[in-house]
């Protein structure tokens, strides 16, 4: 069997069923006590890091699943292959534990013996009656969506939903296949002496039916929530950013839409043994749709949930060569990708950042192309980079270094224009000994890790904002401290191009348009979210 990158095999195991456990009713988890909700911000900073790790890891699971398929039943493990296998079973394991337990069982706690009911007549409380011919108590959770406390519970629940689907989508994609192959299974299972037997542990958690109860009440009662949203678009609520991207995430999840062909009369039937075969059918039948999900490209090729493609992807071919010839070595590149899930929550308008490095014939005239042997060696003792050669993926048409999900990779003009807004920033002032350096620096970023933590003070880790932040390491770049780390936003690379900054703006695009007149205006009109006045510049692409 051919080799298979990290993140292939890390994405058949940091991704699976991380689904929720039973748990009590919590006092903190009261609507009168203050302390419910202070978790929330750190654990939505978590499940952000997390989140995009699994979905980073499942392009690798899809690509190794396809190639799987091709290879047929005559594969084998090397060394190195099994050396894969059990580190990155490891990083699953850490990766488990935070959003099974720190985010998922968290907020299960809410839910666990509680009726929720969404209504706007009473503020939100929790209250308690006698059951059924006074026997015990029941408890039902009333939420007003336009209380604070309201809100706040719709935050925590919705937070919890959003993993605990995201978990079910993950085992069908990344598990349920590999379940099912027996060299793979007792592979992982059985020859990693600290996580034996995961993939059934994960298994049985997935097939659990108190899981799929619980799970099943919060998406009922967000059906009905996502109607009221609907009914009232400029409450606080559905202006809320948060709540804005759990709603992309939860109505983008396959597990969404399928939990709820259940019948009534099924869920009534609940501990019937009826009822049971039903729904384990169920499960297994969504774990068989794993291939259809991947030749479908569900679950996003590119590790990102997205409504559509983008824009600028399909321009003519004869504006796309006048783009790139007007592009520069050292140009950098900024998009926006407003149907990307992730695109959510980054702050301010721009959503990516790359730096365009040039074609053979501008490294060569800079003194760079000659360097490359060495720093593409460099990268390979290093960082144990697999790719081609630079030298070989420039002369390909590689000319956009950029930091993915998957990590630090050189990439196509083709590929990266699957966008709809774009904004080329170059260099004012600098000359040709300073560029060679940088173009150097941006180099040696290839085959680095992504970071998740999106701190600037690492350097075996980057983001994509850090790209630039690295390349031009001797500019004062703007920064922002949040939850313990310094962060570098891509507006925060855009904000060195307006007013009187080092760089300016010489292409623009907007919703698939060209900006033809007052680049500069237009450009700090998007960094100020000023839509419509940038309308009035725009020219269609023919």
């Amino acid at each position: 069997m051919g080799k298979f990158r990290s993140n292939q095999i890390g994405l058949l195991m940091v991704i699976g069923g991380l689904f929720l456990l039973s748990v009590n009713l919590a006092a903190t988890n009261h609507p009168d006590n203050p302390q419910f909700y202070q978790d929330y911000e750190p654990h939505l900073h978590k499940f952000h890091q997390e989140i995009e790790v699994s979905l980073a890891l499942r392009k690798g699971a899809i690509e190794f699943f396809k190639q799987e398929m091709l290879e047929g039943e005559n594969q084998y493990f090397d060394a190195r292959d099994i050396l894969h296998i059990q580190s990155t079973v490891d990083e699953y394991a850490k990766n488990r534990a935070v959003l099974l337990e720190d985010i998922a069982n968290h907020y299960r706690q809410i839910i666990d013996d509680v009726e929720l009911v969404l209504s706007t007549q009473k503020p939100t409380a929790l209250t308690e009656s006698r059951a059924f011919l006074g026997i015990g108590k029941q408890s039902t959770l009333l939420i007003n969506p336009t209380d604070d406390k309201g809100r706040q519970y719709i935050q925590v629940l919705k937070l919890g939903l959003a993993a605990a689907l995201t978990l079910y989508d993950n085992f069908k994609i990344a598990i349920s296949p590999f379940q099912d192959k027996g060299h793979f299974r007792r592979k992982i299972n059985y020859d990693n002496l600290d996580n034996q037997k995961i993939l059934e542990e994960i298994s049985g958690n997935f097939r659990r039916l108190d899981n799929y109860k619980d799970t099943l009440k919060v998406v009922e009662f967000n059906d009905q929530l996502m109607a009221w949203e609907r009914d009232n678009p400029h409450s606080v609520l559905v202006k809320d950013k948060d709540n804005a991207y759990f709603n992309v995430l939860i109505q983008g999840s396959y597990t969404n839409a399928k939990i709820k062909q259940v019948t009534i009369i099924d869920r009534l039937s609940f501990r019937t043994l009826r009822f049971r075969r039903i729904i384990r059918d169920f499960l297994f039948e969504m774990g068989n749709d794993t291939l259809d999900l991947v030749s479908k490209g569900f679950g996003n090729g590119m590790g990102l949930i997205a409504t559509r493609e983008g824009y600028l992807k399909n321009i003519p071919l004869s504006h796309k060569q006048r783009m790139q010839a007007q592009l520069e070595a050292g140009d950098i590149l900024l998009e926006k990708t407003p149907f990307r899930l992730t695109d959510r929550f980054i702050p301010g308008h721009w959503g990516h950042v790359a730096i365009w490095v040039g074609t053979k014939s501008e490294l060569q005239a800079l003194g760079v192309w000659d360097e490359l042997p060495a720093i593409y060696a460099k990268a390979q003792k290093r960082l144990g980079y697999l790719g081609p050669s630079f030298q070989q993926q420039v002369m390909d048409g590689r000319n956009i270094i950029e930091a993915l999900r998957p990590g630090v990779e050189i990439n196509t003009l083709d590929h990266f224009l699957n966008i709809d807004d774009m904004a080329v920033l170059r260099d004012k002032q600098v000359d040709n000994k300073a560029m060679k350096r940088y173009l150097i620096r941006a180099f040696e970023q290839v085959g680095k890790e992504y970071d998740f933590n999106f701190d600037v003070e690492t350097d075996t880790k980057i983001v994509c904002s850090e790209l630039a932040f690295v390349t031009f390491d001797d500019y004062a770049w703007p920064v922002e401290k949040t939850a313990g780390r310094y962060t570098i936003s891509p507006d925060h690379i855009g904000e060195k191009a307006t007013a009187n900054g080092p760089f300016e703006p010489v292409m623009l695009y907007h919703n698939g348009k060209e900006v033809v007149k007052d680049v500069q205006l237009n450009f700090s009109r998007l960094m100020n979210a000023d839509y419509e006045a940038v309308q009035q510049d725009l020219a269609p692409i023919f």
